[in-house]
């Protein structure tokens, strides 16, 4: 078990960005509430196939982005239902993506 690697190692064995299929990572708005906002666009006009991935992906960028949890799963759970997911799809959805940001335990 290794507890401490140096920042060069660190770096080559990061968990990488996680991007839905068919999106490229592109710069969201320096605003928090813009870049919220996109997110949550996204998230509502995404087609039916890859709703979760893409909401998954979107409340994980908020959190790196520094948005508060509350706040943006409470945007992104909004959008996600407007586009037709459940409500029991968003909540585990939004849950996994928290715990992934170590939000939740």
């Amino acid at each position: 078990l290794v507890t401490s690697a140096p920042p060069w190692l660190a770096s080559l064995i990061a968990e990488p960005a996680l991007v839905p299929a068919g999106r490229t990572q592109r710069p969201l708005p320096t605003d928090p509430a813009a870049a919220l906002d996109a997110l949550a666009c996204a998230v509502r006009d995404e087609p039916e196939g890859n709703r979760n991935a893409l909401l998954y992906w979107a409340a994980c960028r908020a959190l790196d982005e520094g948005i508060r949890a509350d706040i943006a799963a409470e945007v992104l759970n909004r959008a996600a239902l407007a586009a037709g997911l459940s409500r029991a799809e968003t909540d585990a959805t939004l849950r996994s993506a928290l715990k992934r940001s170590g939000v939740l335990a």
